[in-house]
């Protein structure tokens, strides 16, 4: 689990410490560290054993470089291949761009040197170092005036070299006495622009910033207190402090300091500095900072001594079961500890905040010189703080030589020979040397002052104000106040402004108003100060700041804290910015911008809860905050460039890419710097970022924030998005446009953490969405519509037309309505003719004859009829024309035959219906008149079929007809035959007996 603590050990109250652990949980991979190195970007790079190799492969152990950039763990691949197993390796300083990795393998003498770019991740292999050790045995790499060295053995001498990148010079050789222990190099000392390799044979070489040996050290470059010359043996430890360089060697037990101009190291009594009593190993130092390695029955623990004074002082402790390796990129700032399966960073921050006075409850404050400063207390009295020296000397007034103690002041005024001052009764004038002068008494006690002209205003709690005068030294009491108790003073050098429990109390040419609002309490008012930017501001019980309008007499809201605590001070500083004094540490509001930032204990403030009248901005535009506790003094530059030197970053980013077909992350600081522009694909709408911040701050003091503006639409920009968890930004299914991301980094108080990150994103739109695309289907409809244009133009042609031919369809078909009509009705009349013509004949073959005739006409006339009422005028239905032809005959002839049709729906032509109509009326006749004399149920059968290619018509009767009569019908016949060859068709068969005839013809 990731753990983050605040500090161990604090003996100075500017000194915070947090530290937080990783492990496999957060990506951290490493079992076994070999080594860690911070680079030039601040990220921190850690070789050693792959612990996951471990768990799951037996006897064979990984051996990976992992770079953590202060949230993400990125693996970095070795990118070679090598026959004998790594046993161990380390990184060697280089450059802003690179740094060195020497790998061990099985083999002793067997090394390899690697040189890793940070800005593009490669590693390349050092060829020419090979060549430099081949012959040597023992190397060992160090820094010094922004080079890397090596110093290589043989049993004869000692090597010097620079390593540049990929090349590699040799510098100079020395020999050496001892050709077994020599091979070995114990330790390298870098100092002043010299160093010292000291050899296992406790040899001792010094070299220049050139690289070249100047000489072996001996006894007589060694200098005790005594003035003796000696010979050292083993460095225990190297100290830097103040830019001088000290050493302890073994059996010594004061530190001996290199005098350059000598030449020698000569031993030192540095008295009351505590620098002789660090006899441990040294782990770092730097000029003001020192980290010390102690054992305690197994537990390591790192005291850390800071500089204060001349003396250095034990100001935290770090503990920890096991030192296995660790890194500090800058022991003022961080320090990495490996060890097991952890990664432990501890992060330092000198706080830009002071604390005067602690424990005592401040109340006023003014400037006596450029570092010197006289304030006041409720009841400790008044001190004397000097910045310079860091002291605090308690300030006696005296009157006559008699002591005078001062309580409960309100304000300090300070002109060049004078200091005034306050009690609850009397207004105190002093030197400078705080002999008292005079003392003024008034008649009502009051407790706060302020100073307008040459006039002392006084006010309190006991409801009445007063003025006085410095002329007359009188006190007048300003009319009409009673039960006007003040709260606090303001001025603008003129005119006079107070809160009061009636409101906001304007004093103008020695006329007063009162004024009450009607958006804050009376009972709500604290604080009031002058701006000369915004005005007169009013502070409240509820964390509100007001402007007072002195037009309108409103009060406009300014500021509103979220923990909605009493703000009981307010001060301008020189960028227009408002310090407000809370009773939950010191707010920073920026009205400009309506941004805020609260500093609280973890940045110094040793007491939150704020004092009331203890607010005060000095000459150089320092601020001082009172409280019941102390003083804090800083600079407002200070806090609000305290993150600049920290830089927000992309430290990867993942997306598709269409170029290469596949999901890409990039980590590769030069290739994420390359990227102005993210292009997406129309069908891969998505992308990741992860952000870090460059520099030493604990990543848990870090919030993110991110917002999406779209181009095209600026002002719709939605608010800023917090990230929550993790440091990663997930975008999907973006919509098509071009976007511009900005991402902040901020601290915990809010305030922003260097500049505002910015990327340009391109998500690609569908073809079907794209202009050109809507173009050609506009076209297509423009050409789509003039083609159904032309068409309804060619339609309306057409419809004219056929109106026309409809018209003229219409009239004909009228005609053959008519046609029919008149021809069935002619046809009726000639048949009526017939049938008058047979009842006045008295021959019966006559009647005969002429009713056989009147048969036909009928048969004929029936066509007509079917033609007239149907809506088809060329064709006419067979069944429904063959039962017309029945119906008729029925009433010819009186017998009850039994009529059987099997006829489909076959519609013919007149030319064929006529003739068929013709033969089925004439074999009807025949039947009803020859077949049916003997048969007591006469039968008639008719079918009409329709074949593929004909038509086959069939009639049978059941009837007895007999031969003879056969002549009498022979009329009858000629008409059947006559009609079979109009249809062209033929008689298949026919019987006498039972009549059964079958006729096809075409139906072409």
């Amino acid at each position: 689990m990731l753990i983050c603590n605040s500090l161990f050990s604090q003996k100075k109250a500017n000194l915070t410490e947090s530290k937080i652990v990783f492990n496999s949980l957060h990506g951290y991979s490493i079992s076994t560290p070999f080594s860690a190195i911070y680079d030039a970007n601040g990220w921190l790079w850690v070789l050693g054993e792959n612990k996951l190799s471990n768990e799951f492969v037996i006897g064979e152990k990984e051996v990976i470089i992992q770079r953590f950039d202060g949230n993400n763990f990125f693996e970095l691949e070795i990118p070679f291949h090598f026959e004998k197993k790594i046993i161990r390796g380390t990184f060697y300083k280089h450059n802003a761009n690179g740094f060195y990795l020497k790998l061990w393998f099985e083999i002793p003498s067997k090394t390899q040197l690697f040189y890793i770019d940070i800005n593009t991740l490669k590693v390349s292999k050092v060829h020419l170092y090979d060549r430099l050790v081949e012959k040597n045995h023992i190397d060992d790499f160090y820094y010094s005036n922004n080079k890397t060295r090596i110093l290589i053995t043989n049993e004869k001498k000692l090597f010097s070299a620079e390593i540049n990148g990929l090349a590699v010079n040799r510098l100079d050789s020395i020999s050496h006495n001892n050709p077994k222990q020599s091979l070995f190099i114990d330790a390298i000392y870098k100092f002043n622009e010299n160093t010292i390799a000291q050899l296992l044979s406790k040899e001792l070489f010094l070299i220049n910033k050139d690289g070249k040996f100047v000489r072996e050290l001996t006894k007589l470059d060694f200098i005790d207190a005594k003035g003796n010359y000696f010979t050292p043996t083993i460095v225990r430890n190297h100290l830097k402090i103040k830019n001088e360089h000290f050493f302890l060697f073994e059996n010594k037990k004061k530190y001996f300091k290199y005098n350059s101009t000598k030449g020698k190291f000569i031993e030192e009594d540095l008295h009351n500095n505590k620098l002789n009593v660090i006899q441990e190993k040294v782990i770092i130092s730097n000029d003001n900072r020192i980290l010390i390695q102690n054992n305690f029955n197994n537990i390591f623990v790192a005291e850390i001594y800071d500089l204060v004074n001349n003396s250095f002082e034990l100001s935290g402790a770090i503990e920890t079961n096991q030192l296995s390796k660790y890194a500090s990129n800058d022991i003022n700032s961080e320090l990495a500890i490996l060890h097991q399966n952890n990664l432990e960073i501890y992060f330092f921050k000198n706080s830009k905040i002071q604390t005067f006075l602690k424990g005592k409850s401040v109340r006023a404050i003014n400037q006596l010189s450029k570092n010197k400063f006289i304030i006041s207390t409720d009841l400790k009295g008044f001190y004397e703080v000097n910045l310079r020296d860091k002291t605090e000397n308690k300030i006696q007034f005296y009157n006559k030589k008699t002591a005078v103690n001062i309580v409960y002041p309100r304000d300090i005024f300070v002109n060049d020979s004078t200091i005034i001052t306050n009690d609850v009764g009397n207004i105190f004038y002093t030197n400078k040397k705080y002999e008292i002068l005079s003392t003024h008494n008034s008649e009502y006690p009051s407790t706060d002052i302020i100073k307008v002209g040459d006039t002392i205003f006084k006010g309190g709690d006991r409801g009445r104000i007063f003025k006085f005068s410095e002329k007359s030294k009188n006190y007048t009491e300003v009319s009409d106040c009673n039960n006007v108790r003040v709260k606090e003073f303001a001025t603008n050098g003129k005119d006079l402004f107070a809160t009061t429990n009636k409101g906001i109390f304007l004093y103008k040419n020695g006329k007063y108003k009162l004024h009450e609002f009607t958006n804050l309490k009376t009972e709500n008012l604290l604080s009031i100060y002058f701006s000369k930017s915004y005005g007169v501001l009013v502070t409240s019980k509820l964390g509100e700041v007001y402007q007072f309008n002195e037009s309108t007499k409103k009060l406009n809201l300014l500021y509103k804290d979220q923990l909605k605590v009493s703000i009981v001070g307010v001060i301008e500083d020189n960028d227009k910015n408002l310090w407000l004094n809370t009773y939950a540490g010191i707010i920073l509001f920026k009205p400009l911008e309506k941004q805020s930032t609260r500093f609280a204990k973890k940045d110094g403030v040793f007491e939150l809860e704020g004092n009331r009248f203890s607010t005060f901005k000095d000459s150089s535009g320092n601020i001082f905050i009172g409280s019941y506790k102390g003083v804090s003094y800083f600079n407002p530059k200070d806090l609000q460039e305290n993150d600049l030197n920290l830089k927000p970053i992309f430290s990867s980013i993942s997306f598709f890419n269409k170029n290469n077909n596949k999901w890409e992350t990039i980590k590769e600081p030069s290739s994420i710097s390359d990227i102005n522009e993210l292009t997406l694909p129309a069908f891969n709408q998505r992308f990741s970022v992860k952000i870090s911040v460059l520099g030493s701050i604990n990543p848990y003091d870090v919030k993110y924030q991110y917002r999406l503006i779209d181009n095209k639409e600026p002002d719709n920009t939605i608010n800023w998005v917090r990230l929550y968890r993790g440091n990663e930004i997930v975008f999907s299914n973006l919509a098509a446009g071009s976007y511009t991301l900005q991402v902040e980094a901020r601290s915990l108080a809010n305030r922003k953490i260097g500049e505002t990150l910015e990327l340009t994103v391109v998500s690609r739109i569908f073809f079907y969405k794209t202009w050109w695309f809507f173009g050609l289907v506009f076209l297509a409809i423009i050409l789509f519509f003039s083609f159904l244009f032309k068409q309804f133009i060619i339609r309306e042609k057409l419809i004219n037309r056929n109106k026309i031919a409809i018209n003229d369809a219409k009239t004909k078909d009228a005609m053959m309505i008519e046609i029919h009509h008149r021809i069935k009705n002619n046809l009726q009349v000639v048949s009526g003719l017939l049938s008058l013509q047979a009842f006045e004949s008295n021959n019966k073959e006559v009647k005969e004859k002429l009713k056989d005739s009147q048969a036909r006409i009928e048969s004929i006339a029936g066509i007509h009829d079917i033609l007239y009422k149907t809506d088809n005028r060329e064709k006419v239905l067979v069944a429904t024309y063959f039962k017309e032809i029945i119906a008729y005959n029925k009433t010819v002839f009186p017998l009850h035959v039994n009529y059987q049709l099997e006829i489909g729906n076959v519609k013919l032509s007149m030319d064929k219906a006529i003739p068929l109509g013709l033969i089925f009326n004439e074999l009807i006749i025949n039947s009803n008149k020859h077949a049916f004399t003997n048969t007591l149920k006469p039968v008639i059968k008719a079918m009409f079929l329709e074949e593929p290619k004909n038509y086959v018509f069939t009639y049978q009767d059941n009837g007895d007809f007999k031969s003879k009569e056969m002549k009498k019908t022979a009329m009858g016949k000629k008409i059947i035959e006559m009609m079979i060859q109009q249809l062209q068709g033929e008689k298949v068969n026919e019987n006498a007996t039972n009549f059964n005839i079958e006729i096809r013809f075409p139906k072409k």
